[in-house]
């Protein structure tokens, strides 16, 4: 299960969602800002449940400057073994 939190800055939470089994995040309503910090939580279901965060960057760039161009259009969805180490680099993407 997923969810998510704004420790650095609780209105960021007014802009996104998270879908709790997917981890899929959305957007709420249009950004205003050049820069978001979220943290998402993964957790299961076990007694006690195990979890992990991590911190999640978003800048945004207006759309008037150049965007990027993904070498591809869909990085997912990104399957990773409960058992890898910490450290693990578990996706990259790459952008022109």
């Amino acid at each position: 299960m997923y969810t998510l939190s704004a420790p650095y800055n609780p209105s960021d939470l007014e802009y996104f969602e998270i879908q709790q089994e997917s981890g899929w995040i959305v957007l709420r309503k249009p950004l205003d800002r050049e820069r978001y910090r979220l943290r998402v939580r993964a957790s299961d279901k076990g007694q006690p449940p195990s979890y992990a965060d991590v911190d999640v960057e978003l800048d945004v760039v207006d759309r008037n400057n150049k965007p990027p161009l993904w070498d591809v259009s869909v990085y997912g969805p990104i399957h990773i073994k409960e058992n890898v180490t910490v450290g693990t680099v578990v996706t990259a993407v790459k952008a022109r």
